[in-house]
């Protein structure tokens, strides 16, 4: 199904992962990132959790809108 997504046409993946996440294993997301490498970017945050998107909203929103204009 992933590999569905990654060649819908003007679709970009950014795979956002926080170092002390409790839930998700941070191995988790640099595997994904390495098999699909060429079609999924990564952004690690260090020091979050979770949910980065809401525990560091600024460093969140700032790193993806960096992601995005590179």
């Amino acid at each position: 199904m992933f590999d569905d997504v990654i060649k819908l046409p003007n679709t970009s993946v950014i795979v956002v992962h926080g170092t002390k996440d409790p839930v998700v294993p941070l191995s988790m997301s640099k595997q994904m990132h390495e098999r699909w490498k060429s079609s999924v970017s990564f952004i690690e945050l260090d020091g979050q959790g979770h949910d980065p998107f809401e525990e560091g909203v600024d460093e969140f929103v700032g790193r993806v809108v960096d992601k995005i204009k590179n």
